[in-house]
């Protein structure tokens, strides 16, 4: 496997760290003392902005040393393809690994999380990541978005993750993103912009169709029992209520809600209430500027040290650096 002989250099950290602070900062890289003055990867590696939603960022590339590269991602869905090669990432603490076998992910991020990629010298990897905003991909439709529940569930639960088998179609057109040439016209820009919303659209079109699997697997009855759990989980109404109160509230017994509950999300009740409640400690000092005590109780932590943990095994900062941001 060899990168395209046109466009293949040495790439220096420098050059990563300028065109990945569309996406990312906080730039940290792991490995030889060396790396600061030696290229770190060879090939081409470029971050293009299609319109002010939509990021696309290509990499085609032999990694120089063994490195571990950190950053911090901002709030947003990430859709990754690996063609060529292999990939290993993760997103706080949840472990990516695309290789030709799995190929395709989309990752919700809803706040700034730590992304970590892991290199190995002499290692080849050749991938599209296209990073674009929830206020993009719905758009006006909000009023309708009982009809597209599956994506805005998946679009607003932090660490998200879909994987599925991309077609061939959408093979071609990654390869003809990733062999075109370096973008200098209004018509390519939208050539490419074009293409990424096609492999947008079969993503959240496979996620849909995985997401009716996972329904039809629940009787209708429980599933609606199930939708209404998870709203007052996050409304709030669940916050003060036991396993067993929950249970009553829509006539079923604990093992089933819990049974039918990880079927629908992939999470216990618990779980999910506990997240969503970091959730809402998260975007309570972010919008309306409460401090690390009161943001505990929110996400009902009677210790701040104890809430502090939480939010960073969950965010990947404390509270006291996010507090620092705004």
């Amino acid at each position: 496997m060899h990168t395209n002989v046109h466009t293949a250099k040495a790439i220096y950290k420098d050059h990563i760290v300028e065109q990945s602070s569309l996406v990312a900062n906080q730039y940290r890289f792991i490995g030889p003392r060396l790396i600061d003055e030696t290229p770190v990867l060879y090939g081409s590696f470029s971050v293009v902005p299609l319109n002010r939603h939509l990021i696309l960022h290509t990499a085609d590339v032999i990694s120089l040393h063994n490195m571990k590269t950190q950053n911090v991602q901002g709030e947003a869905i990430k859709l990754a393809m690996v063609v060529n090669g292999q990939a290993h990432v993760s997103y706080e603490h949840q472990q990516l690994h695309l290789n030709k076998a799995q190929p395709a992910s989309l990752v919700s991020l809803m706040s700034p999380t730590l992304f970590t990629r892991m290199g190995k010298r002499d290692e080849y990897e050749r991938t599209l990541t296209l990073t674009f905003s929830r206020e993009w991909l719905y758009g006006n439709l909000l009023e309708t978005v009982e009809e597209w529940r599956a994506i805005y569930d998946f679009t607003q639960t932090h660490l998200a993750t879909h994987r599925w088998q991309p077609s061939r179609q959408a093979l071609a057109i990654t390869m003809q993103i990733l062999n075109a040439e370096p973008c200098t016209s209004p018509l390519q820009r939208l050539q490419l912009e074009t293409h990424g919303m096609s492999l947008i659209i079969e993503a959240f079109s496979a996620l849909m169709s995985s997401s009716q699997e996972k329904t039809t697997r629940v009787p209708l009855r429980l599933y609606h029992r199930i939708q209404e759990v998870r709203d007052m989980l996050e409304s709030g109404d669940a916050d003060l209520l036991s396993m067993n109160d929950i249970a009553k509230h829509v006539n079923m017994s604990e093992s089933t809600l819990q049974r039918h509950f990880r079927q629908t999300f992939n999470m216990s009740v618990f779980e999910y209430l506990r997240r969503n409640r970091l959730q809402r400690a998260m975007l309570a000092m972010q919008k309306e500027g409460v401090g690390i005590a009161q943001a505990a109780h929110i996400a009902g932590y009677n210790s701040p040290a104890n809430f502090s943990t939480a939010f960073r095994r969950a965010f990947g900062i404390t509270p006291g650096q996010l507090k620092d941001r705004f």
